[in-house]
């Protein structure tokens, strides 16, 4: 937030720009004082015009969709995208419901379908029947997709390194979104009344009320009233400069060269403030307000709600700050929060920050083996009560829903986010670790609501002294030391992993390093399937997951809306762990248990793949580490054999957690 002056003058330089090109085509217009005789309507001038003319967005929309689609990352953006696009939607078709029979007309019948809706008549308080053509609704669809689809295009890719730096964390180190600016509501009362003035004493249509003119200066000045102090130094001025000149090309194309001139919609005059182009076939003001409000409005309401969920607060928390709900918390769970805060100390260490890094931690590259081994149902059940379930007795609870856990081998170089470690450099650690997938559901007046998905580590060895005690200490992983042999690469993941172990309990037995899990290909193994995408990657795993036949099944019937969402989410998983510190002073107890859960977000996919042929695991019987009799792993000979498994690439940011309970 500190360059916010710097994002002041990149305004700057966007209204300069746009006023180099008005003022002179504005000059040039006002040279013209007669209109061109419109078109006889009656005569059909351009059949379906109306209708076709949403090509104009809808195909640069689908390649978009296509380019989205290669690109599985950037969960909270098309998350965020989807609920811009429904609100886009939502608001324009209010806006036509409500307003458009005082604002506009359609004079050219022949250029739509044909199918109507009703619009609503202030002046008579009634619905006005079939007036609206269906093509309006289209219009507020497909063009307000194509505006917010430039804007994030451009902030993806093609203006992506002008995004703020450390972009999320900025996000999550704001107090509140809302930031009241009464130099806006000035303004913007000052706009309106200045409006009225001119209409009723300058414009050439004193007749009336100019609405249009109003509801645009309300439309651009409302979010930049309570959104813009925070959102200024967060938005691509670059990403957000190219899309606005970009519709104001295509709308002197689209409004002014057929829209207007052969009568698809027309403009109320006593609805308008009373300045028309001429050149532009009496095209009024408003007309070119429009595009420009319309951008700057859903721009700040785009990179709010990006805010919002890199925030990842209640709604009233993010939008007016925790401070500000002190006397009156929104929920239990945020007052648990804010009375936590207040108990804890700052943590001390000797300014390094070594072996327990302060979190977020990045890990900008993760080779990853995964297997799908067999367990006990009714076992991993038990281990779900015992380490989360009885610990939390509240309104939540962790259900196992398969009959498998994931055996996964990862080869890991990361750093925490604090400006300490980056400069310090990566730090490598190997992992092996057991998870167990699991429903969290929520009770809601007693009926249990599944909410997301969250894996459990079970068991995890690492051969790492900083990666065990960060995991331990800040998410609670119960990590294990172990030693790991050597791996070429990660599609031939033959590791032996050794952990300090007792295989039987004697009052003469010593610990010694011993053989715990070992996953070996055995024969010949075919070269899987190998994908640079996340998309056929996902795919290919639900595929190994449900079988192909039910696969399809799942696809099909998730319909094309249900695809997209599933796109939006996917590349965000969330892990869940319990947290506990022995007591000093009554060892049976715990001196601090908390549940955690904490979401890891996939920043870049450089390749996955199957791993085909049969996979030998064994896993030792030990004393110590019960773990194969706890989750009911079927061995044959202290083994299980595997005929699929499958390896990943990855970047992904471990981000800070939140106690559940």
């Amino acid at each position: 937030m500190a360059n916010a002056e710097g994002k002041n003058r990149l305004l700057g330089i966007y209204w300069g720009l746009l006023l180099t090109m008005l003022v002179p085509f504005g000059l040039t217009a006002s040279r013209v004082l007669v209109s061109m005789t419109p078109p006889d309507f009656g005569a059909s001038p351009s059949p379906l015009g109306y209708t076709v003319s949403l090509l104009i967005f809808i195909i640069p929309l689908l390649a978009f969709a296509v380019w989205l689609k290669t690109h599985p990352n950037y969960a909270v953006e098309k998350k965020v995208y989807l609920y811009t696009v429904l609100g886009i939607l939502i608001f324009g078709s209010l806006l036509d419901l409500f307003l458009g029979f005082g604002f506009f007309y359609f004079p050219n019948r022949a250029a739509v379908l044909g199918v109507r809706l009703p619009a609503f008549s202030w002046t008579t308080r009634t619905w006005v029947p079939a007036y609206l053509p269906i093509e309006e609704f289209g219009f507020y669809l497909f063009g307000g997709t194509y505006m917010i689809s430039l804007y994030l295009w451009g902030i993806l890719y093609w203006f992506k390194r002008y995004n703020p730096q450390n972009h999320a964390n900025v996000c999550k180190s704001l107090d509140k979104i809302v930031s009241f600016n009464y130099k806006n509501l000035i303004l913007c009362l000052l706009l309106c009344v200045l409006g009225y003035v001119y209409k009723k004493h300058f414009g050439s249509h004193p007749e009336g009320f100019p609405g249009y003119f109003t509801f645009l200066v309300l439309l651009a000045c409302l979010p930049c009233m309570v959104l813009y102090n925070v959102t200024k130094a967060l938005i691509n001025w670059r990403a957000f400069t190219f899309m606005s000149f970009t519709l104001l090309l295509v709308s002197i194309v689209y409004e002014v060269t057929f829209g207007v001139p052969y009568g698809w919609w027309k403009y109320h005059p006593d609805a308008m403030l009373g300045l028309f182009v001429s050149a532009w076939s009496g095209l009024p003001i408003e007309a070119i307000m429009l595009w420009i409000a319309a951008g700057f409005g859903t721009v700040l309401i785009y990179e709010a709600l990006r805010i919002f969920f890199y925030m990842d607060r209640t709604p009233r928390a993010a939008m007016f700050g925790r401070s500000g709900i002190k006397q009156s918390p929104a929920s239990a769970a945020d007052q648990q929060a804010l009375q936590r805060l207040h108990r804890l100390s700052d943590y001390v260490d000797d300014g390094v920050g070594l072996p327990v890094p302060r979190g977020p931690y990045v890990n900008p590259r993760v080779d990853m083996a995964n297997y799908l081994i067999k367990v006990d149902p009714a076992k991993i059940r038990k281990v779900c009560d015992r380490y989360l379930n009885e610990v939390l007795n509240n309104e939540y609870k962790y259900i196992p829903f398969l009959s498998v856990a994931l055996l996964s081998y990862a080869k890991i170089v990361g750093y925490a986010l604090g400006d300490r470690q980056q400069k310090m450099g990566l730090l490598p650690e190997n992992d092996l670790v057991i998870w167990i997938p699991t429903i969290a559901v929520r009770y809601f007046l007693g009926i249990p609501v599944p909410t997301h998905l969250a894996m459990f580590p079970y068991r995890l060895y690492v051969d790492s002294a900083y990666g065990l005690s960060a995991g331990r200490e800040v998410f609670g992983f119960q990590k294990t030391y172990a030693d790991f042999s050597p791996v070429a690469a990660i599609t031939q993941p033959d590791v032996v992993v050794k952990t300090l172990a007792f295989p039987t309990f004697q009052p003469e037995s010593y610990g010694q390093m011993v053989p715990t899990i070992s996953i070996r290909q055995r024969g010949e193994v075919e070269k899987g399937e190998a994908f640079s995408d996340g998309d056929a990657c996902w795919t290919a795993f639900l595929q190994f997951l449900l079988g192909a036949e039910r696969c399809h099944l799942v696809a099909d019937g998730l319909g094309v809306v249900a695809k997209f969402v599933t796109e939006v989410f996917k590349p965000q998983t969330c892990s869940v762990s319990i947290k506990q510190v022995r007591d000093v002073e009554f060892p049976l107890k715990a001196a601090l248990q908390q549940v955690i859960e904490a979401r890891t977000q996939i920043d870049q996919f450089f390749g996955g793949g199957l791993l085909r042929g049969e996979h030998q695991i064994d896993f030792a019987a030990l004393a110590s580490d019960p773990f194969v009799q706890d989750l009911g792993i079927e061995l044959v000979h202290g083994q299980q054999t595997v005929g699929l498994g499958f390896w990943v690439s990855l970047g992904f940011t471990m981000d800070l957690g939140k106690v559940i309970g």
